[in-house]
């Protein structure tokens, strides 16, 4: 009895894992058939994310981080946002985007998700839980993505940068409680590590610039980085420990617990632009290019 209720649990992790996978390689592959397209010139779409980020991080953007993991580091860690970081430096004229039409019916949808479910729960959420449970609930969560992190570090040669990541996970599991504590910021050789992912892998790797790609009820992404997500996914070690129900409901906490302070960027976000959708994929490319360039 205990080998057949273990056996349909795997069964239902593994199916988990294939929708998953599924869903990804669907996604990518219809994006790869533009990998050739000629980039769009966005010369006026650039100067309308400038106006919307003129006092806040590129990484206030990233909604993509919902479904990437990262959401928790990004609230948190203003030490990466540089008040004297030149928007220069990545000046690029063209924005690879040939699948404008379908990316904005996405972010339309994912707009409406976003205003009809995430907002709402994101206010109530708020209200509920004092900032501090929901600091700890964040470090938890990051702290369960050292896998993607050190590997991916690995991958790149950066193994100092894996040191610290190994350091950091190992103060943090044990003086910090499982992680809800985050002693490593009281070492400043811990506070400030990279983060990494296999979109960055790939690009260290020669892999250029692909499509810009808004994925359904994920948000921003690229070509490059959506494939990456698909490695990275096996890397997040509760898919190997919780049944499929399990883990829907620990990524439901997670993501009501990021929303609160993404949805305020959001709003912020959209409020303050007369292109929405211009200055989300604008900030979210100009983001990357500055992950990857660190």
């Amino acid at each position: 009895m205990v080998n057949g209720t273990g056996g349909c649990r795997f069964g239902l992790e593994q199916k988990w894992l294939r929708r998953k996978v599924a869903f990804f390689t669907v996604v990518c592959g219809i994006a790869l058939a533009g990998c050739t397209s000629a980039p769009r010139h966005a010369a006026e779409d650039r100067t309308t994310v400038r106006e919307a980020s003129a006092h806040t991080p590129p990484e206030g953007f990233v909604l993509a981080s919902l479904a990437a993991g990262e959401a928790d580091e990004l609230i948190d860690d203003d030490d990466d946002f540089d008040p004297f970081w030149d928007d220069d430096e990545f000046d690029d004229p063209a924005v690879n985007d040939p699948f404008e039409g379908l990316n904005r019916a996405f972010f339309a949808m994912n707009d409406l998700t976003y205003q009809a479910v995430l907002i709402p729960v994101s206010r109530i959420y708020g209200g509920v839980a004092p900032e501090p449970v929901q600091r700890g609930v964040r470090n938890f969560f990051n702290n369960l993505r050292y896998p993607i992190r050190v590997v991916n570090n690995l991958l790149q040669g950066k193994g100092s940068e894996a040191g610290r990541e190994t350091q950091k996970f190992l103060l943090n599991t044990t003086v910090g409680v499982l992680g809800f504590g985050k002693p490593s910021d009281n070492h400043e050789h811990l506070r400030d590590i990279p983060r990494e992912d296999m979109g960055q892998t790939f690009a260290a790797w020669g892999v250029g610039d692909t499509p810009y790609l808004v994925l359904p009820f994920l948000g921003p992404s690229t070509v490059r980085d959506a494939v990456g997500r698909m490695p990275d996914a096996f890397l997040y070690p509760p898919v190997y420990v919780l049944s499929a129900d399990e883990l829907i409901v620990t990524e439901a906490v997670d993501l009501a617990n990021s929303s609160p302070a993404l949805m305020r960027e959001y709003e912020g976000m959209k409020e303050a632009s007369v292109d929405p959708y211009a200055a989300l994929r604008n900030a979210y490319l100009e983001n990357r290019r500055r992950e990857i360039a660190r």
